[in-house]
């Protein structure tokens, strides 16, 4: 697994604020965690799958780099609907908050969004997370249209300290934080287009349909 360049570079940029919700002891605070994406990218350039998130202890690790991808992160990369995904996340931590940000398609360009099409370069989604035990943050989505690029955090990503306070409140990605699963061969005519059916209208270089 091994980091794609590319010559146009974008920034897709995961925003967190927190409230919070009540707290229980000393140790534990209930906050809710509002997850907002954007996609910062050129016109008529990547668009992303929903994203796929969870909140945790820090043991879940989705892929390392250099190593072989294992089925969790391909089913991110090949079709982004993270079913693997999720299943490992839970069979390795029954108590982390697992979720997705989804904006009913495919996040797409800032420019490009809303011009005829229906869809937004945004989706937020809020979550309630427990930060004495769900301290870390790990995140996943597949780069629309690909083989089985995705973007992701290889290490899981220490959100909250200990006393409960977010550490950073945004994760600005660029073209050279897209990873390559390795899984397909690089073939643009078989890319996949997640699990929604989306039709890319090519004289006007935009979508017109996704179902």
């Amino acid at each position: 697994m091994k980091l794609k360049s590319f010559t146009k570079a974008f920034a897709a940029p995961l925003s967190f604020a927190t409230l919070m919700a009540l707290s229980t002891g000393t140790q534990a605070a209930l906050m809710d965690v509002t997850v907002t994406i954007e996609n910062l990218a050129p016109t008529n350039s990547v668009s992303f799958a929903p994203l796929r998130l969870g909140f945790h202890n820090g043991t879940f690790d989705a892929f390392d780099a250099g190593s072989a991808a294992s089925d969790a992160i391909i089913s991110i990369a090949e079709g982004g609907s993270g079913t693997k995904w999720f299943a490992d996340f839970e069979a390795a931590e029954p108590n982390a908050v697992l979720g997705s940000v989804v904006n009913g398609g495919p996040s797409i360009p800032s420019a490009n969004a809303g011009v005829g099409n229906g869809f937004s370069a945004t989706a937020s989604n809020t979550f309630r997370v427990d930060t004495s035990d769900n301290a870390f943050f790990s995140f996943a989505n597949m780069v629309v249209p690909s083989n089985d690029l995705f973007l992701g955090n290889d290490n899981p990503l220490r959100l909250f300290d200990n006393l409960g306070s977010l550490l950073f409140s945004e994760i600005r990605l660029t073209a050279s934080d897209i990873w390559d699963a390795n899984s397909e061969v690089a073939d643009a005519s078989a890319g996949a287009f997640i699990l929604w059916r989306c039709e890319w209208q090519q004289n006007s270089r935009k979508w017109i349909s996704c179902v």
